[in-house]
């Protein structure tokens, strides 16, 4: 993998198929980069451009996709706030990849969501230090400009009125007229409509249930001790000037800068955010994020205890992904907290393959036939058998197994334990 570049992936997050980008040295200081909440949406549009001069900076970036945005899974709770369920979504995104703390910064709707995970007691995120980029944690904004940028008919004429609020179009070096095709087209995504249309279907008295419960904020953030900095755009419509003063009220340490442009200067200016979000981490660099992602190295009971699993006490069940197959498990799931499964699957004797094409969203799948064989068909290799002995390393690829041997076993070991498989056509 290029540390320069970011590489799409894939992880099941609390239940929920998660699209994110990651790049960079796994020995770099990870920062949480999350995305605005208007149309269209998701990790490039939002920091496409900033993230390249952080990776050329030797930071590890983990770029998600929010719950009901780009490539992830579109969810939405009625019982809960939009906030509060994608809160969670981001804790449950953290641990996934074993990401056990670092640097956070949003912009808009991701610094909202940043401010309201540094208000809650304890904090659910592992922070190391906060940054947020005309995100107030919700108050202080003006509610016509909201309301223009909830507008959205599906037409790029509507997307080309976000893009003119939240970056200026002719501003040097911004391609405007690529960037609201892109942001259009993610906008047209299956499902994200629907996900972000969902929260205007409350009942008025939830919604004020809702208000008056955010009233604490943001007297809530008071005794939260992580670094914390605002940025406030100084042409930006959507927000109240001098907001950041609010919060300085509650939280005095808490470092404030101005950024010319409008509502997201990360958008068209990447290259002054970006140095100011290199200035930040430099100067909270004595609280670092300890350590990097430990996607692929183990934390926890594993490391400490030896799991040993022997064969005169192996127990093959039908509980698995096909019942065509008994799986038995060797330990790995319990002692790395659902960050690995191994097991030995089986043909279970009399059923016939079933399944039909489909596709494993896995950090890591590795099969080791142990004895028999299997036959495969991927739609880029074609038809193939893999016999005792052979091995594959299986990307996220639409396949089929079209059949195996009455005796076949082979070992699996993936990463995440609960990692999700989708049908596809």
């Amino acid at each position: 993998m290029n540390q320069h570049q970011l590489t799409e992936k894939y992880i099941t997050a609390g239940g929920f198929k998660t699209r994110y980008l990651e790049g960079g040295s796994v020995d770099g200081v990870p920062v949480v980069l999350l995305h605005d909440g208007g149309w269209g949406a998701r990790a490039e549009t939002t920091w496409g451009g900033v993230a390249p001069i952080l990776l050329e900076a030797g930071y590890r970036l983990l770029v998600p996709d929010l719950l009901g945005f780009g490539g992830t899974e579109k969810a939405y709770f009625f019982d809960k706030s939009p906030v509060a369920f994608r809160m969670k979504h981001v804790a449950d995104f953290c641990a996934a990849v074993g990401c056990s703390s670092a640097h956070f910064v949003g912009t808009s709707f991701g610094g909202t969501l940043l401010m309201r995970a540094l208000a809650a007691k304890p904090c659910p995120w592992p922070v190391a230090s906060a940054c947020s980029i005309a995100g107030t944690g919700g108050p202080w904004r003006v509610p016509e400009a909201m309301g223009k940028l909830a507008d959205f008919d599906g037409s790029v004429d509507s997307i080309a009125r976000l893009v003119s609020m939240i970056a200026e179009p002719g501003y040097p070096g911004f391609d405007s007229e690529t960037y609201i095709k892109e942001r259009h087209a993610s906008a047209l995504v299956p499902g994200h409509y629907a996900a972000l249309s969902a929260a205007r279907l409350q009942a008025p008295w939830e919604q004020s249930a809702q208000s008056a419960q955010a009233d604490a904020y943001p007297g809530s953030l008071q005794g939260c001790e992580i670094p914390l900095m605002l940025i406030e755009p100084e042409q930006d419509p959507t927000c109240q000037p001098g907001w950041p003063s609010k919060i300085k009220e509650v939280l005095p340490e808490a470092e404030v800068q101005t950024i010319s442009g409008r509502h997201s200067p990360n958008v068209d200016r990447p290259e002054l955010v970006a140095r100011m979000l290199l200035g930040w981490l430099d100067r909270v660099g004595s609280r670092k994020a300890e350590g990097s992602v430990k996607r692929l190295h183990g934390q926890g009971k594993a490391l400490t205890e030896t799991i040993v699993s022997l064969l005169k006490d192996a127990e093959f069940r039908t509980l698995g992904l096909r019942d065509y197959f008994e799986y038995r498990d060797l330990g790995v799931s319990e002692a790395t907290e659902g960050r690995f499964v191994a097991r030995v699957v089986r043909a279970h004797a009399g059923l016939p393959v079933t399944a039909s094409w489909h596709v494993h969203y896995a950090d890591f799948r590795l099969l080791y036939v142990l004895k028999g064989w299997l036959k495969f068909h991927y739609k880029d290799r074609g038809t193939f058998q893999l016999s005792a002995g052979d091995a594959i390393f299986q990307a996220p690829d639409p396949h089929a197994e079209l059949e195996h041997s009455e005796d076949v076993e082979v070992l699996e070991v993936a990463s995440p334990a609960d990692f999700s498989t989708d049908d596809v056509s």
